[in-house]
């Protein structure tokens, strides 16, 4: 497994984020370096690590992965999450979409 050299970043904690292929991104380096990991919506790293690096099951559960995810899509579900997973579901009730248009705000 590769190592950072700690020396190189003295008195830093180093914690790896991303959203969805930048989550997915952040998990593998994250594991392979045995860094921490925050990701939003990725389409999930475990069978990735599993299959090309040999990770177990039993190993990528003690990961300090934490995985949000929101609303059930078709990325965040691709694929297994590796560590811990938190859904959360937004409340859309206070949100005035009549503001938005193709995804802008008018």
């Amino acid at each position: 497994q590769p190592q950072i050299k700690r020396k190189q970043v003295p008195h830093q904690n180093i914690i790896m984020t991303g959203h969805s292929l930048g989550g997915f991104v952040a998990e593998v380096l994250g594991v392979r370096f045995n860094l921490k990991v925050i990701s939003f919506d990725s389409p999930g790293s475990k069978d990735h690590l599993m299959y090309y690096y040999k990770y177990t099951e039993e190993q990528l559960e003690k990961a300090d992965v934490l995985v949000y995810m929101s609303l059930i899509n078709p990325i965040n579900t691709l694929y297994n999450q590796t560590g811990h997973v938190v859904q959360i579901q937004p409340d859309y009730s206070k949100v005035d979409f009549k503001q938005f248009k193709s995804g802008a705000l008018v």
